[in-house]
């Protein structure tokens, strides 16, 4: 136990704000106990602090800015596979799947809706961790336990984190072959895969693979499934919307549900206020201000918050406003 004093803290930092993605804020080396053991990788918080960086150092920073970065869907570490990738996958003169390789490797890493190139990256990523990783389970990629462990929300950093390891890392090897893979070879064969399951599920021209499409987002009620009769009627009409598992604009789906992606965390709300004018604070909500689908509140903000348009949070005045003064007792 440790008294709060002692408790790592930040009080009006020189550089002029405080950012957190549920990251690890605190390294290891510089606190002697565990911190936030169930921390998520450091992709979103990267790219929130380059953004307000940007904006800090222009002296832009204002509510509407600060707003706007809420709704970014570039994964910065894009940056960074893309560079390893010079070597082998993004090769000059690579003539196999040449079409496709070109479309992966001039990605800019925006997830936006209407981008092949995100599904492409994203169908990737699977088969590179059923390559890399599921070799090591009794029944591979099929394993239960498998698929489990894909279930757990803190999993999606050890996706990010496979691209970052060694091109001699002994992950690379297929355990099951007598030869030793390199991390190219797994790239390669990852690269096929992903193709190939692109092709079979979303068909042969890359023009039908865009990603707010091919896992449209579904606002799924409480009481209902992703099918049936009551998610006919409870569930949210699909949208396509951008976003990946590690964005700002988060949109994460279990790795374990490879048929649907449907995205499991977001933004539910979204809030931002100018404290020099509290009165002018503005929200986005995920779906409506009622429960019941014949309200016509029923997901009535929905359209909003998947365009990052927000609403006044205190509602403008109007002619049925009452005035009321309270005045304490003597």
């Amino acid at each position: 136990f440790y008294d709060k004093a002692e408790l790592p803290a930040s009080t009006n930092p020189a550089r002029g704000w405080l950012a957190t993605a549920n990251n690890q804020i605190v390294p290891s080396a510089r606190f002697p106990s565990t911190f936030n053991a169930g921390a998520s990788g450091p992709n979103r918080y990267e790219r929130i602090v380059e953004r307000l960086a940007a904006a800090t150092a222009d002296r832009a920073l204002t509510a509407s800015a600060s707003a706007a970065i809420q709704l970014d869907r570039v994964d910065p570490a894009w940056r960074a596979i893309r560079a390893g990738l010079d070597d082998g996958l993004c090769r000059r003169g690579a003539t196999s799947l040449a079409a496709e390789r070109a479309l992966l490797c001039g990605w800019d890493g925006d997830h936006a809706p209407e981008s092949a190139a995100a599904t492409l990256f994203v169908l990737l990523t699977n088969a590179l961790l059923d390559r890399a990783v599921a070799d090591e389970f009794p029944q591979g990629a099929d394993d239960p336990l498998w698929h489990y462990v894909q279930t757990i929300p803190q999993f999606e950093a050890r996706a990010q984190w496979l691209w970052a390891e060694p091109a001699a890392a002994a992950l690379w090897d297929d355990v099951r072959t007598e030869a030793v893979e390199t991390r190219a070879e797994i790239l390669e064969l990852a690269f096929a895969d992903a193709v190939a399951e692109a092709e079979d599920r979303f068909g042969g021209d890359a023009d039908d693979w865009a990603w707010g499409e091919v896992r449209p987002f579904v606002l799924r009620h409480a009481f209902a499934t992703n099918d049936g009769v009551l998610g006919w009627f409870l569930n949210a009409e699909p949208l396509a919307v951008g976003g990946g598992p590690e964005t700002v604009f988060k949109n994460q789906f279990p790795r374990s549900d490879r048929e649907r992606m449907n995205p499991a965390i977001g933004p539910v709300f979204r809030f931002t206020i100018d404290m020099a004018d509290p009165w002018a604070a503005t929200y986005s909500l995920a779906g409506g201000q009622s429960g019941w689908p014949l309200s016509r509140h029923y997901g009535d903000l929905l359209g909003d918050w998947a365009a990052g348009r927000e609403r006044p949070l205190t509602p403008p005045p109007a002619a049925t406003d009452v005035a009321v003064t309270l005045v304490p007792e003597a």
